[in-house]
């Protein structure tokens, strides 16, 4: 049974001051659509979908996902773009003392130079960083009663538990800024070292980026690309729109691929410019992404069974639709 948890996100302003520049997101990140097909059984589960796990002041069933710790080191491999060579997993097991940060394929040097940053981040924000002396282990992360640890089974692992380091009320804040200064991305669980990915224009993810994967199915290779607004869609729906998105329907991207009612929607906004809305706000700027830019009559036909969410950490908005995320039925709209 999937782990329960609510997490109180403090203000807006809060979130962004210790985010700073740190959720930009990175150049459009395009996929080797034949190597995705060969992972694609391994990789993925049809359960498992996009979530963030900042930005959610629900109850909500906890999807599988997982910590991703970026090593920083992506020069010292001659190939910049292998995932693995950029982006390190940090899988996340119980501990009767805290919290195992588990790295399976970081270098001895890179683990050693991470032990120290993370000791670091944690002595500032109060918790605890124990390393420890494992091949495969980075340390144990621990703190006081205002850390909850929530541990979720993994369906598609027997036997395997990950768990979710969440802030309890006052120091949500506290635990952004860990993890936006250890570099900490938030990510699906399944990606795995033997993923491949490059960009239009940079060979090298931006460092310290909070970036969130996950769309239940592979991607196939972008379908269409627009360099005006860097936008591409797949097969599944799942759409993403890099940099600056104005809101006012008069500003939002014209002939935009239709998009399927029981299918999900990501769109992202520059988090510089979340100083603009709050939540009040958010069921307009929702309904106008909608009106404007999605199929209206398929769309808004159902719009009571939609529901939305709007995540300032990350600076995405959701759409979900209950029929192919049963688990988003308890989910409330604004």
């Amino acid at each position: 049974m999937s782990a329960k948890l609510t997490l109180i996100i403090p203000h807006l302003r809060t979130l962004l001051t210790h985010l700073g520049s740190a959720a930009n997101l990175p150049e459009l990140i395009d996929f080797n659509a034949s190597h995705w097909q060969e992972q694609r059984n391994h990789l993925y589960h049809p359960d498992c979908q996009l979530l963030s796990l900042l930005g959610l002041p629900y109850d909500i069933d906890l999807p599988h996902a997982a910590l991703l710790l970026h090593s920083g080191e992506s020069n010292d491999h001659d190939d910049v773009r292998r995932w693995h060579a950029m982006v390190s997993p940090v899988y996340i097991e119980a501990d009767k003392d805290g919290l195992l940060l588990q790295n399976t394929h970081l270098t001895l040097k890179h683990t050693e130079s991470l032990q120290g940053e993370l000791r670091a981040a944690a002595r500032e924000i109060g918790l605890r960083f124990r390393p420890v002396e494992h091949p495969d282990a980075m340390g144990i992360l621990s703190g006081d009663d205002n850390l909850e640890i929530r541990t979720t089974p993994l369906a598609t692992v027997p036997n395997r538990r990950v768990d979710t380091i969440l802030p309890n009320g006052k120091h949500a804040d506290r635990l952004i800024r860990f993890m936006s200064d250890s570099q900490m991305i938030i990510a699906h669980h399944h990606l795995t070292e033997d993923m491949t990915v490059h960009s239009e224009r940079s060979s090298k993810l931006r460092p310290n980026s909070l970036w969130i994967w996950g769309t239940g199915q592979l991607p196939a290779a972008p379908s269409r690309t627009r360099k005006a607004t860097r936008l591409y869609t797949n097969q599944t729906g799942y759409l993403k729109l890099a940099g600056l998105l104005d809101l006012k329907s008069s500003h939002l991207p014209q002939q935009l691929p239709r998009i399927q009612p029981d299918s999900h929607v990501i769109v992202h906004i520059d988090p510089s410019e979340w100083m603009r809305f709050n939540t009040a706000s958010a069921e307009n700027i929702l309904m106008n992404l909608v009106t404007n830019w999605l199929e209206p009559a398929s769309l808004l036909a159902k719009k009571d069974e939609v529901r939305f969410f709007l995540s300032p950490c990350d600076g995405y908005i959701y759409q979900y639709h209950p029929s192919n995320l049963p688990w988003w039925k308890r989910f409330l709209p604004f």
